[in-house]
């Protein structure tokens, strides 16, 4: 894979961490900065282009507007650089007591600005697919934010889009609720978990083996059903390309509390509502 318009100076970076990826390509895990906003727009611009029609509602494209903001915030953005090039990026967002905004739409807050961190705009180039390049990044940002002495990590992903989903759940992350995307009304999963409780091979260690129930990714209307019982999604397997979501009950895995599983159902009936 080569693009002159991705490539990027890596001692311009804060380096986060390095390896060897599945095509024994090595690869640097690295913070971008404002430098950077070419590159990282036209990576944008590449992955939406790869998408066909029906899944262009998987990305939210930013604009180079927003980035220079985020920058100007002091928020990061994950790069990861292979010889020379952007394959992949994510996009931090640490809220504030005076921006406080986490972008997470109609989910309620679980804490106090300063204890969120969100990851939004996870993209990986179409040639590098397949490596678990996502998977490297949503470590890289677990780290960054024990790092920053946050608790709460946030997500959204689409519901048809098992290739996002399926990172945070393999992360340790949970789905707590769902609303629409405001585009197309189509299902969108809140994502969830407490970092403190992050262990690898999380979903393991906490029920995956007996899970109250499973439901096939393309039944939202069950889904929609177990998170208002109060269940959440923990794990998922591939059932021969044919993806099953894991739910349990919360206390499984000790959640907040059973106040913010209430506030959680809120956002479900928000879905109910915009869907129709």
């Amino acid at each position: 894979m080569s693009h002159r318009d991705l490539e990027i100076d890596t001692t311009s970076c804060v380096h986060v961490d390095s390896g060897t990826l599945r095509n024994e390509q090595p690869y640097d895990v690295v913070h971008l900065n404002s430098a950077h906003i070419p590159p990282i727009l036209k990576l944008q611009e590449i992955v939406e282009s790869s998408l066909p029609d029906s899944q262009k509602t998987f990305i939210f494209p930013k604009t180079r507007s927003f980035f220079q903001t985020h920058f100007e915030k002091t928020n990061p953005v994950i790069g990861v650089i292979s010889n020379g090039t952007l394959i992949a990026q994510s996009i931090i967002r640490y809220p504030t007591a005076e921006r406080p905004d986490t972008g997470m739409g109609e989910m309620r807050p679980v804490d106090t600005p300063n204890k969120v961190s969100v990851i939004q705009g996870m993209l990986v180039h179409p040639d590098a697919r397949g490596q678990k390049i996502a998977h490297t990044m949503t470590k890289s940002w677990i780290d960054l934010v024990k790092q920053a002495d946050r608790t709460h990590l946030l997500a959204k992903a689409t519901a048809d889009n098992s290739s996002s989903w399926a990172v945070f759940l393999d992360s340790g992350m949970h789905i707590v609720s769902m609303e629409a995307d405001p585009r197309d009304k189509s299902a969108v999963y809140n994502m969830h978990t407490n970092v403190e409780q992050i262990t690898h091979n999380f979903n393991q260690l906490t029920g995956l083996e007996s899970p109250d129930k499973i439901i096939p990714m393309q039944d939202i209307h069950s889904i929609e059903s177990a998170l208002g019982d109060g269940l959440i999604g923990h794990a998922w397997d591939r059932n021969g390309g044919k993806p099953l979501v894991h739910f349990s009950h919360g206390d499984k895995f000790a959640l907040p509390s059973t106040e913010l599983r209430a506030e959680e159902k809120s956002s479900l009936n928000f879905f109910k509502l915009a869907r129709g």
